[in-house]
């Protein structure tokens, strides 16, 4: 589903976290602050 979103969405794009599931930012919080942080530069 979240994928559908951002291509719907010209300037969106999807960033997955590897081997997680619902919780990434429980399960692999380096890999999704380093995602979070990208965005926010």
């Amino acid at each position: 589903m979240a994928k559908g979103f951002a291509a719907a969405m010209p300037k969106a794009r999807f960033v997955g976290v590897p081997n997680t599931s619902h919780v990434p930012h429980l399960e692999s919080p380096a890999a999704f602050n380093s995602a979070v942080l990208e965005f926010l530069r």
